[in-house]
């Protein structure tokens, strides 16, 4: 079902995020950690693009990758938005 208006591409978040770890030399296990996670396995469900971090995760997140997480996923989210042919089509 093609939808008119912007949504979240959860593989490519997926793949924003563990690069985001990589490029600053952090593992699952610190990510786990850090958002006081029970096991890893949520954080590569994440990267799979499987599921989503709850919104409180993904604030916690922004925080850690500071400015990196900010650049990268508005940068996704924009193209995602002005590839939407609906927001075009209505934008004046």
């Amino acid at each position: 079902m093609k939808r008119d208006y912007p949504t979240i591409n959860v593989i490519e978040t997926g793949r924003h995020l563990k690069s985001l770890m990589m490029d600053r030399g952090l593992t699952v296990r610190d990510i786990q950690v850090f958002l006081k996670l029970a096991s890893p396995q949520g954080v590569y469900h994440w990267f799979e693009g499987k599921s989503m971090p709850s919104l409180d995760h993904i604030y916690s997140l922004s925080e850690l990758f500071q400015p990196l997480f900010n650049e990268r996923i508005s940068a996704a989210l924009s193209m995602k938005v002005v590839s939407n042919k609906y927001l075009l089509k209505n934008e004046g």
